[in-house]
């Protein structure tokens, strides 16, 4: 081996450790943007509907309120009505949480049909 292809080889190598070292994957997760999910209408009646939904948050992410906003118009926001969650289960680990919520949502107007979505309000802890 001469200089030039041992100078060539160590260069291979080189470029190879750097393309190793930059595709590991960050399992750091503390910090994630929350993700949030709409569950299921169950025990509906005239008036009256129980919701399910969860989110996934970083553990540094501190959740202040979580619930369910809903309207007659299509996309609801939290400038309709807002229906408050109810703490139903926890997961926590070192990198994220997950909380499952559940909702009785009141005052439903029969032969009315009614949009909702899952809520958060969350911030970064200090």
């Amino acid at each position: 081996m001469n200089d030039s292809t041992h100078y060539l080889a160590k260069s291979f190598l080189f470029i190879i450790a750097v393309v190793f070292i930059g595709c590991q994957k960050d399992e750091d997760n503390s910090d994630r943007i929350p993700e949030v999910f709409t569950g299921s209408v169950e025990n509906m009646d005239c008036t009256t509907a129980e919701v399910g939904g969860s989110f996934i948050t970083g553990i540094n992410t501190e959740v202040s309120s979580f619930g369910f906003c809903y309207s007659t118009n299509q996309n609801p926001t939290i400038a309709d009505s807002i229906s408050k969650g109810n703490q139903f289960l926890v997961t926590v680990n070192e990198t994220f949480r997950e909380e499952t919520f559940t909702s009785q949502i009141t005052g439903l107007k029969p032969k009315t049909t009614y949009y909702l979505k899952a809520s958060i309000r969350s911030g970064l802890r200090g």
